[in-house]
């Protein structure tokens, strides 16, 4: 009976203050939307790729390597390490390899496809990673060269129908038998993959006796191995594996080379969080994650301070109904009591709400998409998280009904019934303390937000050394089609509009090989040093446009036997090198020919590196047949500024004429290069998002508090009004104050927002100036909302007859 009366009592009480209650519920609700999207990402993200059997046992075996002090982390390590570790280790029960096979073709009877998320692997892969599988038996799925498995999706794709067991596909020249379909992984994994092609796990990785080729295979990074190891293993007795490694295989082919290759354990359920490796798949951060999670609660925090100063603000209006419950005899905590059931009516409706504003933001809006995970909006409704969420929502209820509970019931009787009774002091401190925490929030993620964007508007317009407008880009599969492209070459420059083409390993803003090779230095020693190496052939400066500074290029004249003795280096590897003549200076046994101007062939979060450029070998005919067919190279080609359409038709034409096995897929350069800063991008936009709410937020409360302020000094105005003040005059006497409070919380908020960009640049090694205006005009912003709010509030008040106000004065 007293929760019943309790809770009667209290929505009657909200139901005769509707503005009040319809603030703080809309407040709150956005509050708890934010929160409940953000705890769901959270949900995401910690559950990455535990719905693997055994996942805590299952491990990848990532790389470091050291060079003259110098350390990299690297995901993709040599094949060669998966077989020494089942020989090495007892305690490894499976090991299996992923190799990656980029842009694979797969051509059915009635289909023909390219898939990104190919990979040879290693048969034991569907006993090491369970899968739901649909068709087929997973402990001979892959037994035989010419068998693959494929995701549900392929299978429908090519064959309309999931049971594709025994179906035939041809993949860049060769038929493969499908012996499993497994179901599509969930998107909470980091290692995605459509199909999966037959490896010998037992084929020898190099020539035995051939040092060359092993030391090219210790230092390959091509293949993400995993290992599973029993419960409870310590990942530091691992330590001693790769020292013996180390010793036993390495150091005596590396260790006077001033080289160092080890190796580490990262489990499987911490690798999407926590691994701190390149050359990966997309993972998520475990710092940004932080970020949003606690911008969401600061979301939250703010529409709390709404309902706490709305409360307090509404005290005289509330001190009468105090006074006469304590004087028929209410106690204290009865009192508290009933402001606290306010407080939950209040909660459990901005709950409910709230959870029906995630559910449309995560299904009708990019919010997901921002936030780079696949959030289901069905698990809001998961019992677990409803109880979880339920938790926050009691939290609330206690933080935001707490202190307003003890201050109105604190009213003593006596204090109460003197109708010359005012506000507190301390309770208008509190609720200007309250409103400077909300504003000081509000102008630091605004400055940040603004600061994000002039960063990546940087970041657009940065000169990168070469030229990315009007270049088409295209993979190009199969050593047989590659030899030929000089002639399709040839064909498409018949076109007036294209200017020229070049071949090359990989396009600008891919990743890089990583070398380790003996460089002369200025005393004509051989020093181990490492640097980026792009392999391209004659024509890869004058396409992009790079700069050369001094020597020559490649001569595509020249010999060829005599010209891939000559290399490239760039000015950040001439001066890392203190070159005073870097020409005719060697690079292992390549004489330098030419230096480029430094260009920026990875994003701008990394600096320039040392880099060569090699003329690429055409080793084709030293690969067996299989492999030929797995070889891709980049084309680019350089248009001039006629029509973009009609060039990409005559392309299309010649392409199908010219290889009609393949189809024909393009992509500009700079979509390509736009592609690297797609978080920084989603970051900056999310962080928008959060801005917004919190202007909106905070607008309520001015609302709400404003409404009030304007209702208790009615009398005031009206005077003042009488004396001759014009409506402007009132309205910037009851905007003063709240002028003062924005202006000292953007004193704090600059500096808490110029720490945290400042974290948040360092992350690029190219970075614009903070502009201080940025600082200035959010808070011009701010205040700019906060008198709208005011006026529209208080203009009513400020322009009305004055005798409607002192009529019974």
């Amino acid at each position: 009976m007293l929760i019943r009366s309790v809770l009667a009592t209290s929505l009657r009480q909200l139901y005769r203050e509707k503005v009040y209650a319809g603030i703080n519920i809309a407040g709150l609700s956005l509050g708890f939307a934010c929160c409940v999207s953000m705890a769901l990402y959270l949900a995401t993200v910690l559950s990455y790729d535990r719905h693997f059997a055994d996942a805590e046992n299952i491990y990848r075996v990532a790389g470091e390597r050291n060079v003259n002090g110098v350390s990299s982390h690297v995901a993709p390590i040599s094949p060669l390490i998966g077989s020494f570790l089942s020989r090495q280790m007892p305690q490894v029960r499976e090991v299996v390899r992923f190799t990656r096979a980029r842009g694979s073709l797969f051509e059915s009877a009635s289909q023909s496809a390219y898939w990104d998320r190919v990979y040879t692997v290693d048969p034991t892969v569907f006993s090491m990673f369970s899968h739901r599988v649909l068709f087929g038996n997973p402990d001979a799925a892959l037994a035989e060269p010419g068998s693959i498995a494929v995701s549900e999706s392929f299978a429908r794709h090519h064959f309309g129908a999931a049971d594709a067991v025994g179906r035939v596909v041809e993949h860049e020249g060769m038929d493969q038998t499908i012996t499993l379909v497994f179901a599509d992984q969930p998107a909470t994994t980091h290692l995605k993959y459509d199909v999966l092609l037959y490896r010998n796990p037992t084929e020898p990785d190099s020539p035995a006796g051939d040092r060359r080729l092993l030391a090219e295979m210790m230092f390959a990074t091509s293949d993400y191995t995993y290992i599973k190891l029993p419960a409870r293993y310590d990942t530091a007795d691992f330590d001693q594996v790769s020292e013996t490694l180390w010793e036993t295989q390495l150091e005596p082919q590396f260790g006077t080379m001033g080289i160092r290759l080890s190796y580490y354990l990262e489990p499987l359920t911490d690798i999407h969080l926590d691994s701190i490796t390149e050359q990966d798949q997309p993972r998520a951060s475990s710092g940004y994650v932080l970020a949003f999670i606690s911008i969401a609660l600061f979301v939250l925090l703010v529409a709390c301070i709404n309902y706490v100063n709305l409360a307090t603000a509404r005290a005289l209006g509330r001190a009468k109904e105090v006074g006469m419950r304590k004087v028929i005899g209410a106690g204290r905590g009865q009192l508290i009591r009933q402001f606290l059931g306010e407080s939950f009516c209040v909660t459990v409706a901005s709950f409910a709400l709230g959870l029906v504003l995630a559910d449309l933001l995560l299904r009708q809006t990019t919010f997901t998409n921002l936030l780079g995970a696949d959030l289901e909006a069905g698990m809001i409704v998961a019992p677990w998280f409803l109880l979880a969420m339920s938790g926050l929502a009691l939290l609330v209820t206690v933080f935001a009904g707490l202190y307003p509970a003890f201050y109105l019931s604190g009213f003593s009787p006596l204090a109460i019934l003197n109708t010359t009774r005012k506000t507190g002091r301390r309770a208008v401190l509190i609720r200007q303390g309250l409103v400077f925490a909300q504003f000081m929030i509000t102008v630091a993620v605004i400055s940040i937000a603004l600061l994000m964007y002039l960063q990546m508007d940087f970041v657009r317009n940065k000169p990168l050394g070469f030229e990315s407008d009007n270049r088409v880009t295209m993979r190009v599969f199969a050593a047989d089609i590659i030899d030929q492209l000089p002639a399709f070459i040839n064909t498409l420059k018949q076109h007036p509009n294209i200017l020229n083409a070049t071949i090359s390993q990989r396009l600008p803003g891919d990743p890089l090989d990583i070398a380790e090779m003996q460089i002369e230095d200025n005393e004509g020693m051989m020093q181990l040093q490492q640097f980026n190496r792009i392999i391209a052939d004659s024509q890869y400066l004058d396409t992009l446009g790079i700069e050369l500074i001094a020597g020559r290029g490649y001569d595509a004249g020249a010999e060829y036997e005599i010209e891939r003795m000559n290399t490239l280096v760039n000015e950040t590897l001439a001066r890392q090198m203190g070159w005073e003549q870097p020409l005719g200076k060697r690079v292992a046994s390549r004489e330098v020919i030419g230096v480029v101007r430094d260009f920026h062939f990875h994003d701008l979060h990394e600096a320039i590196g040392p880099l060569e450029m090699r003329l690429d070998l055409p080793y084709f005919d030293l690969l067996s047949p299989e492999r030929r067919r797995l070889v891709s190279r980049a084309l680019t080609i350089s248009l001039g500024g006629g029509s973009l359409s009609d060039t990409l038709d005559f392309i299309r034409t010649r392409w199908n004429e010219f290889d009609p096995a393949h189809p024909f897929a393009y992509r500009l350069l700079g979509d390509n290069l736009n592609q690297l800063y797609v978080d920084d991008n989603k970051q900056m936009r999310l962080l928008a998002w959060f801005a917004g709410l919190f202007v909106m937020i905070s607008c309520m409360g001015l609302f709400g508090l404003s409404a009030y302020n304007t209702e208790q000094r009615g009398h005031e105005l009206g005077i003042r009004k009488v004396l001759g003040a014009t409506p402007g005059q009132l309205l910037m006497l009851l905007f003063k104050n709240v002028c003062v409070v924005v202006l000292s919380a953007s004193v704090l908020s600059w500096l808490f927002s110029y720490l945290l960009i400042n974290r948040w640049l360092e992350s690029f090694a190219y970075r614009a100036d903070i502009d201080y205006l940025v600082f200035v005009l959010a808070s011009g912003f701010c205040l700019a909302i906060a008198f709208v709010t005011i006026a529209l509030q208080a203009w009513k008040t400020a322009t009305q007859n004055p005798v409607s106000v002192l009529r019974y004065e």
